[in-house]
């Protein structure tokens, strides 16, 4: 079986910081003898090459503005995040989808199923799914949705991305209900980013305060995640 994953994010190499839950899922994937999977994303502006296999899985990046180290969309902490900073972001973003858009169409053709990471990857590939009949399950994240639901234009998308997929996987309870009050409850199941529990394990807590230097006694918050405004790091 082939499996396309579709992703506005996804690291440049191995240690980037962009998405690496994106690159841990299709390697989770891999391992399943069974199925061959592909990653379609964008172009970084960095020196990433457009085409290569990445611990056997086939990466295919489309660039979507001239020259490529003017690409806004495809760094920082994210489109959301772009879009608020740059005018020239909100200037690319009608080119990326479209560019997504063009460089779906082949892929998606050759594919078995389309699992979209995000709303807006699910819209650059959602005419392909329904032109050849290809289950398309969506997954959800957070900002995606709660932005998409603030402007009529971007609102109507992801109507269109809710009714047509064939499954939803928010990750978190919130956006559950959200769908089910949309109306989706049959198509629609929490499925959390998974962990290494390999990586991620329980283990004795003064022993690891001891190797941090943090005091056994004192109170120790730890925050995961991108340094950028809209994670309110400001406010923890």
């Amino acid at each position: 079986m082939k499996v396309l994953i579709a992703t506005t994010s996804f690291p440049s190499h191995r240690g980037d910081v962009q998405s690496p839950f994106i690159l841990k899922l299709a390697q989770s994937l891999h391992r399943y003898e069974c199925l061959r999977v592909d990653v379609l994303c964008p172009l970084p502006p960095t020196s990433a090459p457009k085409e290569e296999i990445l611990d056997g899985i086939s990466v295919h990046r489309f660039q979507y503005f001239y020259p490529r180290h003017r690409q806004l969309l495809s760094s920082g902490g994210g489109i959301p995040s772009m879009l608020k900073k740059s005018f020239l972001a909100n200037l690319q973003f009608l080119l990326f989808v479209l560019a997504f858009l063009f460089r779906a169409h082949s892929y998606v053709r050759r594919s078995d199923v389309v699992h979209a990471q995000w709303s807006l990857s699910a819209l650059a590939v959602l005419p392909w799914t329904l032109l050849y009949r290809k289950p398309l399950i969506v997954s959800l994240r957070g900002a995606d949705v709660d932005l998409a639901l603030k402007h009529p234009l971007t609102k109507f998308g992801l109507m269109m991305v809710l009714r047509f997929s064939t499954y939803l996987t928010p990750n978190n309870k919130g956006h559950y209900d959200l769908l089910c009050s949309l109306g989706y409850s049959h198509k629609v199941e929490v499925v959390p980013n998974g962990i290494d529990t390999l990586l991620y394990r329980p283990r004795s807590k003064k022993t690891l305060r001891r190797k941090l230097g943090i005091p056994q006694r004192s109170t120790a918050v730890v925050f995961v995640g991108w340094l950028i405004p809209r994670k309110g790091v400001e406010y923890l």
